[in-house]
């Protein structure tokens, strides 16, 4: 067994005190994806006051593009959008970021319909007109368990 020497011993603390920094300084990145630019507005407004990251995209094909370059923790996606549903965008998601978090929203009755099948994939899913408040709780509660993850 190697025992690190002193003068290496403090190397490594000042490389984990950097990489501590880092992190401590890394705000939570959020991706928000609907073809709505209202909601994408309004959504980066109300995120941004928690001190996260927000990135929003209007389309899905740009968000994806986005996905292939940069981690997210967390992504609040639209079911229904030009090109690609919510649920290939969760694919999407499992094949270039495992470890983020997904939340679907979209109708009602959009919703019913299929997210039946997948919610063992999502974190969380919404009907619109979406409670800010609970998203945002949602939201807080993904990121605790991206944290542990």
């Amino acid at each position: 067994m190697h025992l690190p020497t002193r003068k290496n011993e403090g190397r490594l603390i000042d490389v984990i005190r950097k990489k501590e920094e880092e992190l401590l300084g890394l705000r939570p990145r959020i991706m928000v994806l609907d073809d709505d630019v209202a909601v994408c507005e309004s959504l980066k407004i109300h995120f941004s006051k928690s001190n996260w990251e927000v990135e929003t995209f209007t389309n899905p094909f740009i968000a994806r593009r986005r996905l292939e370059v940069a981690q997210f923790d967390v992504v609040v996606t639209d079911f229904m959008m030009e090109g690609m549903t919510g649920i290939e965008f969760l694919h999407v998601i499992q094949r270039l970021s495992p470890g983020t978090q997904v939340i679907l929203i979209s109708r009602m009755e959009m919703l019913d319909e299929f997210v039946e099948n997948t919610k063992e994939e999502l974190f969380d899913y919404f009907a619109k007109p979406v409670n800010i408040k609970k998203l945002k709780e949602s939201v807080k509660q993904a990121l605790e368990e991206r944290m542990l993850l």
